[in-house]
């Protein structure tokens, strides 16, 4: 073999030297093994067909998994009412507001509109939003007076059920303030509806909503992207507190409509930032960072929208107060 290998490179070499335009390709062949046999296709589509499946699988799982989370949030919703309630001539309707959130603390029909064989936080969300609710009305019964004298016999009612040693009688506070609100309508009674008695409500409103403003600013401070259940119970709470302020200052500026018309622009702040957490509840509460790009920052933005209120409220009584002392005048 390797005799006839060197025979063949030497005649090679004389053809090229003998004739350059000749067949000069190379005589000697090297024998090559055979080529790697590929797996047939049909052994093949096993493989594809699983890999497809699993595939298929998981965007169903992920797509059910998806729409069950969807249900499950639909069916956690909670809507606020924010329309100011009705009064008659002659009663106040800040009364009116504190009992209309006193009557909607013990609402036997609260969960009615639950879907069956589903999830839902919708109870806890309202117990809580009734918590922050009632809070603003126990501090506006507890602020509320006569412009001077004896206080009202329905308005000490009212008080007395609030500061009941086994639980506050939320019941009988808000026929307590139905009477004393139909007291007024009649002239029987009366409530200081000036200046200092609203500039007071305010400083109580901006103090509720600063404190408000921490506790969630807390929260934000530990981004979790979804917001844990205790988030989520401490949100629905301060839409409670927001939604309950809404409708006392709402009411007392409309018991004071010369002090509304002539303070209408300093008024829009706190009332705006107010309305706006009250009505906001998206379907997944997210609790990530503020610089976050890919989920919004929802208690941090209810945090600065808390701190809005409350430094709204604040300008407002100082403007209120300022008008005091403007009508007042230099004499006193």
């Amino acid at each position: 073999m390797l005799i006839d290998q060197t025979l063949r490179r030497l005649v090679w070499r004389a053809r090229r030297w003998i004739s350059p335009a000749a067949d000069n390709d190379p005589i000697i062949t090297v024998e090559r093994g055979p080529a790697p046999a590929e797996p047939p296709r049909a052994a093949l589509r096993p493989r594809r067909r699983l890999g497809r499946s699993v595939v298929a699988f998981l965007a169903t799982l992920a797509a059910l998994g998806g729409a069950y989370g969807a249900l499950v949030a639909l069916n956690s919703r909670v809507g606020i009412e924010a329309a100011a309630p009705a009064a008659e001539p002659g009663e106040s309707r800040a009364i009116a507001a504190v009992a209309l959130v006193l009557a909607g603390a013990d609402d036997p029909n609260a969960a009615a509109g639950e879907w069956p064989f589903i999830p839902s936080m919708r109870r806890l969300r309202e117990a809580r939003l009734r918590e922050g609710a009632l809070r603003v009305a126990e501090a506006y019964i507890a602020r509320a007076a006569p412009p001077s004298g004896r206080l009202d016999a329905a308005l000490a009612d009212a008080r007395a059920a609030m500061a009941a040693p086994a639980g506050a009688d939320r019941i009988a506070a808000r026929d307590a303030l139905v009477r004393f609100n139909d007291r007024l309508a009649r002239g029987q009674a009366k409530l200081d509806g000036g200046h200092a008695a609203l500039a007071g409500l305010l400083a109580a409103a901006a103090d509720s909503c600063e404190a408000e403003a921490v506790a969630l600013a807390a929260f934000s401070a530990e981004p979790t992207l979804l917001a844990a259940p205790r988030v989520d119970a401490r949100v629905a709470q301060a839409r409670g507190v927001a939604w309950a302020w809404g409708l006392v200052l709402q009411g007392a500026l409309a018991d004071a409509p010369e002090i509304a018309d002539a303070l209408t622009l300093e008024s829009t702040i706190p009332m705006d930032a107010l309305g706006r957490i009250a009505a906001r509840e998206p379907l997944f509460l997210f609790n990530a960072a503020p610089q976050t790009p890919w989920a919004p920052a929802h208690v941090a933005e209810m945090a600065g929208e808390f701190a809005r209120a409350a430094a709204g409220a604040r300008a407002l009584g100082a403007a209120v107060s300022a008008r005091a002392a403007a009508d007042t005048g230099p004499d006193g």
